[in-house]
């Protein structure tokens, strides 16, 4: 089993993680990801965690801060860095 530090080491192993979320996210298979899929990604993600459940305004805040081109959707670029953020907290956790 890998370790999540030793994913972090490998930017391809981040990239693979990260497409494969992204197109597990792309609902409609357009090749971005909208406010809602942000939604229910974010909202899953959460579940999962067994965190709170994000606001609308949480979502809407996540994806203004990562829709750096601001048209409203999520470009597989855009979206890398949240999977890798995602993968350095589980990592401070220990997991």
């Amino acid at each position: 089993m890998v370790k999540i530090n030793e994913i972090l080491n490998d930017q391809k192993a981040i990239e693979k993680i990260a497409r494969g979320v992204f197109l597990r996210a792309d609902a409609d298979h357009n090749g971005y990801i909208s406010m809602d899929e942000l939604d229910v990604l974010i909202k899953y993600i959460s579940a999962e965690c067994q965190g709170p459940s994000p606001t609308s305004k949480d979502i809407e805040e996540i994806m203004k801060s990562m829709d750096t081109n601001n048209d409203g959707k999520l470009t597989f670029e855009e979206f890398l860095p949240l999977v890798s953020d995602i993968l350095k907290l589980l990592a401070s956790k220990g997991l």
